[in-house]
């Protein structure tokens, strides 16, 4: 809302809007170049700043800020694996993507949306997910946002243009394509898509629907 975006934008550039971190005893933190947010009550808003670092605030009930079990109620700035390129923050769960493009997850994961190989029900701090440790980097991560914890998805995308998909699949959002299709994906799962469309920039994921842009978008 207009009060949340005027607490967070602090000042402009001619290349880009910059958005600066307030700490509790409001000295100014770097500026941030992203931020991103879940929905709902759930909700969590996520930065990263300049120097690939990462900063968090918002509701940790379900530890997908990776901090324990604070609940920061100002941007804090938060111990990260690696420094960081991307995050995406679904309603329970986190991702984050490292510069070397290695993809960390962290939160509920339930419906295997943390993509860790198992039914692993919560971390509370960042775990590399292991089958995406490949010499192919991955540059982009989205998470849908689901009410429900367990019906959460997650995907990324590499700098070749595949997907990856992992989590629920209700309402076969995840795109694998099987012949009878798994209610879970406790992997990252390759998309295949048809030979007219090229994964291109990162697109956002509803709640119960997912997509993936073409090269002409």
């Amino acid at each position: 809302d207009d009060g949340l975006a005027s607490s967070l934008v602090t000042g402009t550039t001619a290349r880009k809007q910059q958005i600066t971190a307030t700490t509790s005893d409001e000295t100014e933190g770097p500026p941030l170049v992203g931020v991103c947010a879940g929905e709902g009550q759930n909700s969590v808003v996520w930065g990263r700043a300049f120097g690939n670092g990462a900063y968090c605030c918002g509701p940790n009930q379900a530890k997908q800020l990776g901090i324990g079990k604070q609940t920061p109620t100002r941007w804090m700035a938060i111990h990260v694996p690696k420094p960081v390129l991307m995050v995406s923050a679904g309603s329970h769960h986190s991702l984050l993507c490292a510069v070397d493009g290695q993809v960390f997850s962290c939160g509920r994961g339930d419906g295997g949306q943390l993509g860790l190989g198992d039914k692993t029900k919560t971390t509370t701090n960042f775990q590399p997910i292991p089958s995406l440790a490949t010499k192919i980097r991955t540059v982009a991560v989205a998470s849908s946002a689901r009410r429900f914890e367990n019906q959460s998805a997650s995907f990324c995308l590499d700098e070749q243009g595949a997907v990856f998909a992992f989590g629920n699949n209700n309402f076969m959002k995840l795109g694998i394509g099987e012949a009878e299709p798994p209610a879970h994906a406790w992997t990252p799962t390759r998309v295949h898509f048809p030979a007219s469309v090229v994964a291109g920039a990162p697109a956002t994921c509803p709640s119960s629907s997912s997509a993936a842009p073409s090269q002409q978008g």
